[in-house]
């Protein structure tokens, strides 16, 4: 193993993101493209792995510096509610997209490239040590060479439990954990359709059968450790008799607000993504919201505004997800009956409308269209 050192640095200090995650990189691309000098590293040889299947909203249209196509796998049209009696089926007004990240994060690897980053592959945090009035960020690549970069700043992108996030003490001691099978896709469900079961004695959260492609897709849901998703899944796996080819799961953080930056070695430290824990509580979904935070760090860092309005409204879009999903981990089998019972008529148009990325605007259209969801909310918190 080599013990060569090896030191890069820019007039200025160029800004270290550590994690090549989907919002690491957008963050990186984002600040590269305002003339920021930008080194980015993954510990992985490859971008993107492991390989998993998302269901995002057109929100990613809005997000991204180029259009996703190429990642997404297929399109569902149709969005089927399953409770223990009940079932619905919502015609959506825009098709959720299919996307697989590896895909997604190789191509915002190689817009970052262009955009001027350096991004160093198979290339591990190791530690930050002071240095004058700024940083030392120690890494090591996979063959033992050791890299310093000096920096005022720094961006943790290495996910929930990454080794920059917990070394300088932002710890997320709330997770769930998401778990998912590869499957065939049953002859009698339609590629066009999404379906979610709501089974509160088995997970306070959900099941899904999302259609990957014609012919396959993936089963999940979203429980409260490992264990429990592993035991929920196969029980829920044999009664549909479902055959599964792989897993994919991930433990992912719950939101709390706690993502300020800190100063750290004589740097200042943002973090991102799941680092930052900018997932949506109601879904477990962390896609979309961490590019909605990529966006708004970089406009922070560019701009040197630290109370942005773009985070401030991301910030209150992730409390009312988690709001939303407190009082949903309330709900009894029969409150989702009840649930469905008043999805008819305007309640569905709203549904169909929106999408869960518009989630104020969401629910005031449908307290405004049936009133009775305020009642059902309040009987289940009894």
């Amino acid at each position: 193993m080599s013990d060569k050192v090896k030191t890069e640095s820019t007039e200025s200090g160029p800004i270290v993101v550590v994690g090549a995650s989907a919002a690491g990189l957008l963050t990186a691309y984002l600040l590269a493209k305002g003339g920021r000098a930008v080194w980015c590293c993954e510990k992985n040889e490859r971008l993107g792995t492991p390989a998993r299947t998302l269901i995002v909203t057109r929100a990613i249209d809005q997000l991204l510096p180029f259009s996703p196509t190429t990642a997404v796998t297929n399109q569902t049209r149709h969005l089927r509610l399953f409770s223990a009696g009940r079932s619905v089926t919502l015609e959506l007004g825009t098709p959720d997209r299919i996307v697989e990240r590896e895909r997604l994060v190789q191509m915002l690897g190689e817009q970052a490239r262009r955009a001027g980053v350096q991004l160093l592959q198979g290339c591990r945090f190791v530690s930050l040590e002071p240095d004058a009035d700024g940083a030392l960020v120690h890494l090591e690549r996979a063959s033992g060479e050791l890299v310093e970069l000096r920096t005022h700043t720094i961006i943790a992108a290495d996910g929930v439990a990454g080794k920059l996030s917990q070394s300088v003490g932002q710890n997320h001691s709330r997770t769930v954990f998401v778990l998912q099978a590869v499957v065939a896709l049953p002859s009698a469900v339609p590629c066009d359709t999404t379906q979610v079961w709501f089974d509160p004695q088995s997970t306070r959260y959900f099941y899904w059968l999302i259609p990957s492609s014609k012919g396959h897709g993936v089963v999940g849901l979203i429980a409260d450790d490992e264990g429990q998703a592993r035991l929920s899944l196969q029980r829920f796996l044999a009664i549909h008799n479902l055959e599964p080819s792989g897993f994919q799961g991930a433990p992912v953080p719950l939101y709390s607000g706690n993502g300020r930056p800190r100063r750290v070695a004589g740097a200042e430290v943002f973090f991102v993504g799941d680092a930052a824990a900018q997932v949506k509580a109601t879904t477990m979904g962390g896609l979309v919201t961490g590019l909605q935070g990529a966006r708004a760090l970089s406009q922070t860092i560019l701009t040197l505004d630290r109370s942005g309005q773009a985070h401030r409204q991301l910030k209150g879009r992730l409390a009312l997800h988690l709001l939303v999903r407190k009082l949903l981990n309330g709900f009894s089998a029969e409150d989702y009956n009840r649930l469905l019972d008043l999805v008819d008529g305007s309640v569905k148009g709203a549904l169909e409308r929106r999408t869960r990325d518009e989630l104020l605007p969401l629910l005031w259209s449908l307290v405004s269209a049936q009133p009775r969801f305020i009642a059902l909310v309040i009987k289940s918190q009894l």
